[in-house]
């Protein structure tokens, strides 16, 4: 409306100040109106002036519209740019009609069939566009109804169809059209009469328009109709309640917050009202304030009033005292993204009658409690999690993404957080705006909220399955969910393939690696999980993955029922989080799950018993395949290396006779100092199998592993200084994972130490003796590498760090560089300088990468 006042002032103000000039512009190009000689002597005053002074009229116009539009930074709308489309089209005919009156000095101009030609094809376009292009609503700014009859279903112009519809439309569009642009022409000479008959056919379209605007389509449309509405409807906005056979037509503006004297009513709190009988003659009143006057005597009342309120009768339709205020004062905030109520009621409505619709997140906001469909009973995929109320535990990454996807498809949504940061109510507050409510501190994480009813909880990775919120809910009968088994059941059918990756180690960068290959075969594909995006976010990606990539821990899989992969890789299984699981068999059962319901490959480790041992107890798909990975030659339904060659005997249509080649180990060369040690030739393998499994081609392996570059803190090559290697694999955080970086180099003087949590370090410092030029010691204690070491490789030399004080960035800094020139002083050329701690940096560091980010300080 603002833009449309503007437009009109600014048009004004052109017309006014451009009409003369560019009527004067066309007096000098000899542009005049053409009077014949026999015709009356008062035209004849005429002759010589321009007759196309209208075409600075529609320019002011239009200039005007769209200079607003760029101004306020505001999109045009639909119905008012069909508008502006007519008058084009009509001003371009009315053009050419004087144009050829002054080029042919002929008084004719165009001929009338032409003239109702031109008109008959820009009215027609006019209606077809009108039907078919909807406006910022969803809707299109025309229907096949007779605009001031639309409720009469039998009056539709699309009753034998929706071409007929069309046609009809088209045809009453071309009367409109007619009648209106030459209503002034049928007049011509008589100017009083024409002005007349204008504003009377303008009165009555706009009486017309008036009544058309206060009507709105019926609410259950079926698919292909087109209407028009006057309320503005988002996807996932529930129908309004509707009594009668109307909607309120007001467009809503501002809705005032609660406060003590409003509940919900358009008034203060009062006590119900009584039937009333035919008889009464005045409105029911409440108790008359002491102050006022007392009730007219003359009127046939009983009683004087008095200052006590009055007992009422039982009405016919219970009407009890106001409900209490639905939001708590001072905390509440108006509905600034969805429907809101007008300030100002609407002159139609006199009484209690429609509620407008509301954002789904914030129906519980206004409207009664109504019967919720257990989240076991609702169908999936596609899940419909509209009116569940759901508890999100955590507030991590994982925990926003829940809480967003699920409140924009109208869940309740309540998060709970034992961390109680700035940080975190910052981010907090980009949901509470959208309806989340947020409980923050410890005391929320020890049961169940008491004040709310819990459909179904969805857990952050971070809580143990000891945590006593989760323990209560799974007492109560709750359902538990990860955020994997709540993306899987809301993504829809046709919604991307899911190929999943775990292990104790490699699993980053076997899903960034796969992610290459999938891109370069041309799929849109991304990693995401336990790294990257969210999974539910990329699952319900707007504009839709064709493959995700699952990057996914036992954490996330400890919650996980129904994965239904593509196919799956565990790449190792050793043991690690055992304290967060409670042991190391459900650990591996966690594990495990990644293989349930796998539908095409089940992936694993030939070399490792226990990957072969979850395939073997896998409940998969019929059909699916076992694809084993070995770093020698390859059986058959295998991928392994033949001399410097990756080669798939698995998917290979000749895979009994032949082998498929993939990559070469040269293709990898870059991931190491001295090329790709084994391991990660063996999560190269497992990025291929998946991949192949996925009907991806071998050319687009090849392509994907040589474009593929390590992230931060993995087998990441820093620098080469004097002939000596650095390397930064600071992800290596137990000793399974620093075994493999170790055997990536012939000669190691090796950074290590930090948080052990009790592992086992004999096993690895027996098989890296013999590679071990030096160790450099971080870390609070140090007894656990001492000792394996003193045992295991005696005479290598130890360099233990002091640690000194670590409680701010600059201390930790000091730390690595100390840990790097030692490292340095005991390298000679040749050797590489690996940071692979095999244990935790939680002693001294905020996390692994800051431990990492610190090492580059040469």
């Amino acid at each position: 409306m603002i833009a449309i006042i503007i437009s009109g002032a600014v048009a004004l103000l052109l017309s006014i100040l451009g009409t003369p000039l560019f009527i004067k512009v066309l007096q000098r190009r000899g542009y005049g109106q053409f009077v014949r000689d026999d015709g009356p002597t008062t035209h004849a005053t005429k002759r010589g002036t321009p007759t196309m002074g209208g075409v600075a009229i529609i320019l002011s116009v239009l200039v005007a519209y769209f200079f607003t539009h760029l101004v306020l930074w505001t999109s045009p709308s639909v119905s008012v740019l069909l508008v502006l489309f007519l008058m084009v089209g009509l001003g371009v005919v009315g053009f050419l009609d004087d144009y050829l009156k002054i080029s042919q000095q002929d008084s004719t101009g165009l001929r009338p069939r032409y003239k109702l030609l031109g008109q008959f094809v820009v009215a027609t376009a006019f209606a077809v566009l009108a039907l078919l292009f909807p406006d910022e609503n969803g809707k299109t700014p025309a229907s096949t109804h007779i605009s001031f009859v639309r409720d009469v279903p039998w009056l539709d112009l699309a009753f034998m169809g929706t071409i007929v519809g069309f046609i009809l439309f088209a045809i009453w569009a071309n009367f409109l059209v007619a009648a209106w642009s030459n209503g002034v022409n049928l007049t011509d000479g008589l100017d009083g009469l024409a002005s007349g008959a204008t504003i009377i056919f303008t009165a009555a379209y706009l009486i017309i328009s008036f009544w058309q605007w206060r009507q709105v389509c019926n609410i259950d449309l079926d698919a292909g109709e087109w209407c028009t509405a006057t309320t503005p409807r988002s996807p996932g906005h529930g129908s309004a309640v509707r009594r009668g056979h109307r909607r309120p037509g007001r467009v809503p503006v501002v809705e005032h917050l609660t406060r003590e004297d409003l509940h919900g009513r358009h008034r203060v709190a009062r006590p119900g009202r009584r039937h009333r009988r035919h008889d009464d003659r005045l409105p029911h009143r409440d108790r008359r304030r002491h102050h006022r006057r007392p009730v007219r005597d003359h009127l046939a009342v009983r009683d004087h009033p008095g200052h006590q309120l009055q007992g009422h009768g039982e009405a016919r339709l219970p009407d009890g005292p106001a409900p209490a205020s639905l939001r708590a004062q001072g905390v509440e905030r108006g509905h600034h993204r969805g429907a809101l109520l007008d300030r100002g009621r609407d002159p139609g409505r006199h009484r209690t009658g429609n509620l407008l619709p509301r954002r789904p997140a914030e129906a519980h906001l206004m409207t009664t409690e109504q019967p919720v469909l257990p989240v076991q009973e609702r169908a999936w995929p596609g899940l419909d999690v509209s009116g569940l109320r759901i508890l999100v535990t955590g507030f991590g990454i994982s925990g926003f993404a829940i809480a967003d996807q699920t409140m924009q498809r109208g869940a309740r949504v309540l998060v709970v957080d034992g961390t109680d940061t700035p940080e975190i109510r910052e981010r907090a507050q980009i949901l509470e705006v959208l309806g989340v409510e947020f409980r923050l501190g410890t005391e929320h994480t020890r049961n169940l909220p008491e004040d709310r009813e819990i459909d179904l909880v969805v857990t952050s990775p971070g809580w143990r399955p000891d945590q006593p919120l989760l323990l209560a809910a799974a007492a109560a009968g709750i359902p538990v969910w990860s955020e994997i088994e709540l993306a899987r059941r809301m993504q829809p059918a046709d919604g991307p393939a899911w190929l999943g990756i775990t292990g104790t180690n490699g699993k980053t960068t076997t899903v960034t690696m796969l992610e290459s290959i999938l891109q370069h075969a041309g799929l849109r594909a991304v990693a995401c999980g336990n790294v990257g995006l969210p999974v539910i976010e990329a699952a319900l990606d707007p504009e839709g993955f064709e493959v995700l990539a699952l990057e996914l821990s036992s954490f996330q899989l400890h919650w996980t029922e129904h994965l239904d992969c593509d196919a799956a890789v565990v790449l190792n299984v050793s043991a690690d989080h055992l304290d967060w699981h409670g042991g190391a068999e459900p650990y591996v059962a966690a594990k495990a799950r990644i293989y349930q319901g796998v539908r095409t490959a089940c992936v694993y480790s030939v070399a490792d018993e226990t990957t072969r041992r979850l395939v073997e107890e896998a409940d998969v798909v019929e059909g699916a395949r076992a694809v084993g990975l070995t770093l020698g030659p390859p059986g058959l339904s295998e991928l392994g290396v033949i001399d410097g060659v990756l080669v798939d005997r698995a998917f290979h249509p000749e895979r009994r006779n032949a082998a498929a080649e993939l990559a070469t180990l040269e293709d990898l060369a870059h991931l190491g100092p001295q090329g790709a040690g084994p391991h990660l030739v063996l999560d190269a393998l497992a990025a291929a199998a998946l991949a192949r499994a996925h009907g991806v081609e071998a050319h687009a392996v090849r392509d994907g592993l040589r474009a593929y570059r390590m992230g931060g803190h993995r087998a990441q090559h820093l620098a080469t200084v004097d002939g000596i290697d650095f390397v930064d694999d600071t992800k290596a955080t137990n000793p399974a994972a620093a075994a493999a970086s170790l055997r990536s180099a012939e000669r190691v003087v090796w950074i290590a130490g930090g948080d052990t949590k009790g592992a086992d370090l004999d096993p690895l410092i027996a098989a890296a003796r013999d590679r071990l030029a030096g160790v450099v010691l971080l870390g609070t204690d140090a007894e656990p590498f001492t000792g394996a070491l003193s045992r295991h490789a005696p005479d290598v030399p130890v360099r233990r760090i002091d640690p000194g004080d670590t409680g701010d960035v600059a201390g930790r800094s000091r730390l690595m560089e100390d840990a790097v020139q030692a490292a340095r002083a005991l390298a000679r050329s040749g050797d590489v300088v690996l940071l692979a701690p095999a244990a935790a940096s939680i002693d001294q560091f905020r996390d692994y990468a800051e431990r990492g980010i610190c090492s580059p300080r040469l």
